[in-house]
This record gives structure tokens, sequence and C-alpha cells, in this order.
């Protein structure tokens, strides 16, 4: 399993510009792979070993990375090596929910296509 990982981290270097970039996204895959481990920066930056989230925040939030169309068609190229399905079709959903309550992180008006609506 580690040699699969090591080569979809190598396959996805090219999308960050730096060094420091691509270790923090390394790092961010990493717990986003690991089973029980809670889709948020905390939680990740515990599981693989880092004291505090800042690395993995200023990854998503500020950082310059191809996270578009590279990271996607590397994913996409990746996961067709692995699953190797012929005619096979890769569909990436990005289903919002609605963040309610006043204390999760980054809450705010934001719109998601499957509500058809911009939430307050």
């Amino acid at each position: 399993m580690e040699a699969v990982f090591a080569e979809l981290a190598a396959d996805l270097a090219p999308v960050y510009r730096r060094r420091d970039l691509r270790a923090n996204g390394v790092l961010y895959l990493r717990g986003l792979l690991m089973p029980g481990v809670a889709g948020n920066c905390w939680s990740i930056a515990e599981a693989v070993g880092l004291d505090r989230p800042y690395r993995l925040h200023h990854l998503l939030e500020r950082a310059r990375w191809e996270e578009d169309n590279t990271a996607r068609d590397v994913v996409r190229a990746f996961l067709t090596r692995h699953l190797g399905a012929d005619g096979g079709v890769l569909i990436f959903d990005e289903t919002g929910q609605a963040k309610k309550g006043t204390n999760t992180a980054a809450l705010g008006r934001q719109y998601s296509g499957t509500m058809g609506r911009v939430e307050t």
C-alpha cells in the first residue's frame, strides 16, 4: 500500500511549484486517506504528526498550486491505471452540505449548486 501511495505522491509532484508545498500536499493527502480521520485540518494534522494545522491551512487557503486541471488529470490517470476498467467513468462529486451553527469552520455565505441557493 505504501508503494501505491508513493506512486501517487510522485505523480502529483508537478502540481506543486515548491518543495514545501509538495510535502504539505503529501501530508494532507495521507491524512485524508487515513481511516477514521475527520476531514478537517486539525484532525488531519494530528493524524500525520503535526502539532498544529497551519501548514495545511496555508496549502488550502493561500498556496499557489495547480489544483484544478493538473491535479484532477493526475488523479484521473492514477485511478485509471489502478482501477483499469475499460469504458469506465470517473465522477467527481462536489456535492455540498449547508453549514449550520455558529461554531462551524469558515461559516459564512456560501453557494452550493445542489441546494440551488446561497446559504447565510
